[in-house]
């Protein structure tokens, strides 16, 4: 029974790939990218909060808990809701750099900025470096729910299928497939872990003060945050500072912010987005659950434990295809912008002169490679889905500085720049086997290594490129007020 109903998830998704191809433009490379900037609210809301809510939101950061206590969901739930406020100004000024320099990647708009091919190529490259642990994340995610669910379906069969359907969903419409799937993946993970978390608040006597106050009897040591160390206060703090920053560069939701027909509707979906938070409590509560009732399961499985434990085959089936269709979801986005990464930032400064039919099969080719890639990890190297993380967004947010710079500073240089970011890069190298450094993330430390290099290059460097010129056109295209009617857009 969980196979059938597994199966006609998928197979509803696959549907829905198919109805999306409505409003495809054939021959177009941004609208295979960025379904050439004509999403409303409604699609733009499910792309961009899709890309935030993985299966590390459903297995990562409980199973963490679970393992690790407070201090892993202390960074883990604060740096998303942080993150909102952040992305209600950022978000825009993406969007608007992005229609000025007619860019549907972060190697595009920084490029366009600065005026200079180097960063948008380091740019580009970085991104696609640190991206690429986000494939093995989410395909090795897909091992836990075939054990624990029910599903019998051997891993790298299951890797094989979610690669199968990402790829699908690229061929038939580019960015719009995803798009409209998950608005099914979204419906199925929120029901995922409602039920699990109805589950446990049933099965204690006293509710959710019931499995705390266990807790507090039985290992009240992870109901806190240690001072000091790896895993103390000025860590965990700094984590929340710099991924809050991260997250809203991350180069999947730079892609689904260039998806919309307005500025407004960035907006609007930004205010919405926080909703999605009234997950966490749920499963907060499911980790803490499984801590008390099912000790010993290993990383990453406490909310799979429970569900397989309590639920019936029919539900497990359900939940079994939300988590297998969130991660072929994530791992379809991210290819994607590997593939745009290299065909406009990489592929098409080695060769100029490539047109749109050649740059649409090279993004085709290098979104099968970036699949490829990501599967062959998932399978010969899995690793712990919260360490990949963390390393993905120390890499990323070495990128910052570029933004900020180009955002808020006439006199960046792109020599600087460049000098930021490699400098950030050697640090990061440098303070990689430490578990912090001197008590603060050693990616916090490295970003700030980063803007100082940066600002202290470009106001010693020359400038021989039209870069403040870029800075005074999008400066002259930030609105302080809106008025007048927009675009609605698809969806």
């Amino acid at each position: 029974m969980a196979l059938t109903v597994f199966s006609l998830v998928l197979l509803s998704s696959i549907l829905i790939s198919v109805l999306s191809m409505r409003g495809v433009i054939k021959g177009k490379l941004t609208d295979v990218l960025v379904a050439s900037g004509s999403f409303g609210p409604a699609l733009l809301f499910f792309i961009m909060v899709g890309e935030n809510y993985t299966t590390g939101t459903l297995l990562g950061a409980p199973g963490s808990i679970y393992s690790n206590g407070a201090s892993y969901g202390f960074w883990f739930i604060p740096y998303i809701l942080l993150a909102y406020p952040v992305a209600y100004f950022l978000s825009p000024a993406i969007w608007r750099m992005g229609r000025l320099s007619q860019g549907a990647t972060v190697g595009d708009i920084l490029g366009w900025r600065y005026d200079s091919r180097l960063v948008e190529v380091l740019a580009a490259v970085c991104a696609i470096v640190f991206l690429t642990p986000i494939i093995q994340i989410q395909l090795t995610a897909l091992s836990l729910v075939f054990r624990y669910l029910n599903i019998n379906i051997g891993f790298e069969h299951g890797v094989l299928l979610a690669v199968i359907l990402a790829y699908l969903m690229i061929l038939l419409s580019g960015i719009r497939a995803p798009a409209y799937v998950s608005i099914l993946k979204d419906a199925l993970l929120i029901l995922a872990i409602l039920v699990v978390g109805v589950v446990c608040l049933k099965e204690t006597e006293g509710g959710a003060a019931g499995v705390f106050a266990r807790v507090l009897a039985t290992a009240p040591e992870t109901l806190t945050v240690p001072r000091g160390g790896g895993s103390g206060l000025p860590d965990t703090m700094s984590t929340v500072f710099f991924m809050m920053l991260t997250l809203n560069i991350y180069p999947i939701l730079v892609a689904g912010t260039l998806t919309s027909s307005s500025e407004r509707n960035v907006r609007k979906s930004v205010v919405i987005m926080p909703v999605y938070m009234l997950m966490f409590p749920f499963l907060v509560l499911a980790a803490y659950f499984a801590l008390v009732n099912l000790p010993g399961l290993e990383k990453d499985t406490a909310v799979l434990a429970v569900a397989a434990l309590y639920l019936p085959e029919w539900l497990l089936g359900l939940i079994a295809g939300g988590v297998a269709l969130t991660a072929v979801l994530v791992v379809s986005v991210n290819a994607l912008s590997i593939a745009g990464l290299f065909s406009r930032n990489v592929y098409r400064v080695l060769k100029p002169r490539a047109d749109e039919r050649e740059l649409i099969v090279c993004v085709k080719a290098a979104t099968f490679l970036a699949l490829a890639a990501g599967a062959l990890a998932a399978v010969k190297f899995p690793n712990l889905l919260a360490n990949i993380l963390k390393m993905s967004y120390s890499g990323m947010a070495q990128l910052l500085s570029a933004f900020v710079f180009a955002f808020f500073w006439k006199r960046a240089t792109p020599l600087g720049v460049v000098a930021g970011i490699c400098l950030g890069f050697v640090c990061l190298a440098l303070f990689w086997n430490q578990p912090s450094f001197y008590g603060v993330n050693k990616g916090c430390a490295a970003l700030a290594v980063n803007f100082a290099a940066g600002a202290l290059v470009s106001l010693t460097g020359i400038r021989q490129t039209r870069a403040p010129e870029r800075y005074l056109e999008y400066a002259r295209s930030t609105p302080w007020t809106f008025s007048g009617k927009e675009k609605g857009g698809e969806g």
